[in-house]
């Protein structure tokens, strides 16, 4: 028996540049099951899924959609009176294989009620992203694993620019390769964090751009093989300390909107531009320096930062040092390569980062 599973859904993403993006509805011929409201199991379609996009006569079979387009996503959204934050992943990968999301839930939307169209506090940002993870998977020196990131934001205001910033609240995100026998991390994957501001200009650090395929490959001293998941951890810090909602999604990949797109790229580029807290050697009372061969030197002049971490480009942290007085200078033994610099307030938020190359 055929199964027809019709898709479909508008998906808006800027009301200034992107505007409404219609996506096909879809038909999937098969004999796959229905789905159920809020389903854990079907996270992509099998490889030998036929869909084709609907006309009005029915299914143009004459044009099959590549079924691998599609994928299931979580969608972290956080608001302010002013301004609305979103942080999208998806497509998680392991050596080109996608990784199951672990208590994914298709069309469910936590601490989201929708018939009240109200936020209320299902679970915390803690529990949150402590349940936010891949499945565990089989990982050794060598492999390659990695996942889309998009991060976006806009004022909830129609006199506003879209990038400017306003909010009470720090809003930081974090992706980690996390060992599932000790649950510890292994690797920092990826860093974000905008800063609570009422004027307007926006103040974030991120590691990579806010539109980013990241990718890590598991470092040679990893010689026997573990198990260890991707986590994904979201925190907010301020006078609202508002909550994350996270709504469950399967929906054509991210990557394929939001890389190459001129209006996300004009997006990044303008808040790039306007980003008040832009790496330089010289950030938020840290400044580096090279030292001697296979050092860095940083400068530290803020007393409200407490550590001050290096990190390769695999994310590893190779190097860090406690600050107990201020102003002061340490030197952090890293070898020879780029580094990114970062400085820790005493809860462990990152405050600021640097780029650094070692001789």
């Amino acid at each position: 028996m055929e199964i027809h599973l019709i898709e479909g859904y508008m998906f808006t993403m800027f009301h200034w540049a992107i505007g409404a993006l219609a996506v096909c509805l879809m038909s999937l011929y098969g004999t796959l099951p229905a789905w159920a409201q809020c389903d854990s199991s079907f996270q992509f379609y099998p490889p030998d899924a036929r869909i084709y996009p609907t006309t009005a006569d029915g299914p143009d079979t004459s044009h099959p959609i590549d079924p691998r387009i599609y994928t299931a996503q979580w969608h972290f959204e956080t608001q302010s009176d002013s301004t609305t934050t979103h942080i999208i992943v998806d497509d998680f990968i392991g050596n080109g294989r996608r990784i199951w999301m672990h208590n994914w839930c298709r069309d469910k939307v936590w601490n989201w009620n929708k018939v009240t169209k109200q936020y209320f506090v299902e679970i915390s940002n803690a529990g949150m992203s402590e349940m936010s993870r891949t499945s565990y998977m089989p990982i050794v020196a060598g492999d390659t694993i990695g996942f889309f990131r998009c991060i976006y934001w806009g004022s909830r205001s129609a006199t506003e620019p879209r990038f400017r910033y306003v909010s009470d609240d720090v809003v930081s995100y974090s992706a980690e390769l996390v060992r599932q026998t000790t649950g510890q991390r292994l690797a920092l994957l990826d860093t974000f964090r905008i800063s609570q501001n009422g004027a307007s200009t926006p103040c974030f650090h991120a590691r990579y751009p806010l539109a980013s395929k990241v990718r890590y490959v598991i470092p040679s001293h990893i010689t026997d093989t573990i198990h260890a998941c991707i986590r994904i951890n979201v925190h907010t810090n301020g006078a609202s300390n508002d909550t994350f909602s996270r709504s469950d999604v399967f929906s054509t990949a991210r990557v394929r909107l939001f890389l190459d797109n001129a209006y996300f790229e004009n997006f990044m580029s303008t808040v790039n531009t306007e980003n008040a807290c832009g790496a330089s050697p010289v950030n938020c009372g840290v400044t580096i320096a090279n030292g001697t061969a296979g050092t860095i030197n940083a400068m530290i002049s803020s007393n409200t930062v407490a550590l001050v971490k290096a990190y390769s480009q695999q994310g590893l942290p190779v190097a860090e040092a406690a600050i107990t007085s201020w102003p002061s200078t340490k030197t952090l033994t890293t070898n020879s390569g780029l580094f990114m610099v970062c400085g820790l307030d005493d809860t462990g938020t990152i405050i600021c980062t640097s780029m650094v190359m070692v001789p």
